[in-house]
Formats: C-alpha cells, structure tokens, sequence
C-alpha cells in the first residue's frame, strides 16, 4: 500500500509509522468505502488527531456531541455522505 501515496521520503515521516498509518487505514476503509486524503500529510494529520486527540471520533465533530456514530469513519460517511474532516474521499460524492 506503500505506493499509494507517492514518495514516503516527503513526508518526513519515518517508513515503520507509515506502515502503522497504512495499516489504519486498510482497517477503516472497508466500515465507509472509498479511498484516504490523496494528500499524505493530511492524511498523517487528521489521523494523528483521531487517535491521539479525539479518541477514535471524528476530529470535526465537538467534544460534547461525540457518540457511537461519530467514531471514525462517522454514520455520516458509512451512510453515504462526504467525509466531515476530509480523510476519506468517495467516487462521485
């Protein structure tokens, strides 16, 4: 999966993170579709704060509003609909 988001060596991001990164996002692409942000910085970004600042919850989506159905990917973007923060993008939506 490396290959999918062009030369790692841009990132500034050592290869064994963005294998963990790869990994994370092989796991949540199935729950919504899709494919990631085309832009890996963006993608290392909004992960980063999905699992370190948010705790698994879309980071778009307040503290106080967080549920079930905001956990990364959100109801929203299973059912359908455009990713809030942008890390997962769907043909034709």
């Amino acid at each position: 999966m490396g290959d999918e988001f062009g030369n790692h060596r841009n990132c500034g991001v050592s290869s064994m993170i963005l294998e963990s990164i790869d990994s994370l996002i092989e796991k949540l692409l199935p729950l919504g579709g899709g494919s990631s942000h085309p832009d890996r910085t963006q993608t290392i970004l909004l992960l980063d704060a999905i699992k370190y600042r948010t705790e698994g919850h879309c980071p778009c989506v307040p503290k106080h509003n967080r549920s079930v159905n905001t956990i990364c990917p959100c109801l929203e973007y299973r059912n359908g609909n455009t990713c809030r923060c942008g890390l997962f993008v769907k043909e034709g939506v």
